[in-house]
């Protein structure tokens, strides 16, 4: 086991403190950290998002869009 893990261990350890001693504590942290692992990296890079930002607030200065109203009234919709 590398020094880096060893510090990881630890400091997991150190993080659960008395839930350690909780088996369906520790297995609720456990399948967090596993679904973790699952999920899929950003598919944007960070200039990516930088540009789509950018992108988004020159459309909003133009007037482009739709009000804040009109998007109260699209997402009431969904529920």
């Amino acid at each position: 086991m590398s020094a880096l893990q060893l510090q990881t261990c630890e400091r997991f350890i150190h993080a659960m403190g008395p839930m350690i001693y909780n088996p369906m504590q520790v297995e609720r942290v456990l399948n967090y950290i596993t679904t973790l692992q699952a999920e899929a990296p950003c598919q944007f890079s960070h200039t990516e998002m930088t540009d789509i930002l950018a992108s988004g607030i020159a459309q909003t200065r133009q007037g482009a869009g739709i009000s804040h109203e009109e998007l109260k009234k699209v997402t009431t919709s969904w529920l």
